[in-house]
């Protein structure tokens, strides 16, 4: 006997979910940090955080740039790391995608309706990068030798749903890229929220980023937020496994948003 008792039976399912390590394609997932699964009190400063995806890959976080807090008042007391302007965290080596195809995704929380970058390459000029702009209705997406596009959330054009990130609402934002270029967006319990196909979109031949919660880039918007886990698969994962990550991430961080 493992006297379990009750307590399987007292888990409500709607907050049973799966982590990523059983999900298709885990070994695919190069880069990925769970900030629920740090330790220590709120309010801390954060400065390092292991890579759990790669199969221990030199990729962990080693240093930030101001001052990036552990908070544990958000996502019902999950740890997450609280970013304010200027302020991010720095991979100890930068990531770049093997090819055009990848799936990015991250589990936020935006304080305001600037231009938020969520993360971006090295260099001053960030040629490298992925952020909200507008209120909430639009993607900007930059990734080597090709030009930043602006994918848009807001439209029912090419996805099933007019969608716009909300100030104070935990979300969920899974990307994935094809071998042709194409770009497909996911947010919270699967929706699907938009996709980009042109010439700019199709160019570029891959992507970096080294910088979580803001980027080096000069008189560029930080993100100020929560941000709880995020990662990128050196591969595209496909429709239904996209579908099926953001679903799980979001019972897991209590993301409600279903239309």
């Amino acid at each position: 006997m493992l006297g379990l008792g009750t307590s399987v039976t007292s888990i409500d399912p709607a907050n049973i979910y799966k982590e990523l390590s059983e999900l298709e394609h885990y070994g695919s997932l190069t880069v990925h940090y769970d900030f629920s699964t740090l330790i220590g009190n709120h309010g801390i400063e954060v400065t390092g955080v292991p890579n759990l995806g790669g199969g221990g890959e030199p990729f962990d976080i080693g240093g930030n740039s101001g001052t990036p807090l552990l908070d544990k008042s958000q996502f019902g007391g999950r740890s997450s790391v609280v970013f304010s302007d200027d302020e991010f965290l720095i991979m100890d080596r930068e990531f770049t995608s093997t090819n055009k195809s990848f799936t990015f995704f991250v589990v936020l929380q935006r304080d305001d309706t600037s231009d938020d970058y969520i993360v971006a390459g090295s260099g001053e000029e960030a040629t490298n990068f992925i952020e909200f702009t507008g209120s909430g209705e639009n993607i900007h997406f930059a990734m080597q030798d090709g030009s930043a596009v602006t994918t848009t959330l807001a439209s029912t054009t090419g996805s099933t749903i007019n969608y716009t990130q909300v100030t104070e609402v935990p979300s969920v934002l899974v990307i994935r890229r094809g071998t042709g270029g194409i770009l497909y967006v996911y947010a919270d319990n699967g929706l699907y929220i938009a996709a980009m196909d042109n010439g700019a979109m199709r160019e570029g031949v891959s992507f970096s980023f080294i910088t979580i919660g803001g980027t080096d880039a000069e008189s560029a918007d930080d993100f100020v937020g929560n941000i709880g886990e995020v990662g990128i698969y050196d591969y595209d994962i496909g429709d239904t496994a996209a579908i099926t990550l953001s679903k799980e991430l979001s019972t897991k961080w209590g993301i409600n948003r279903r239309s």
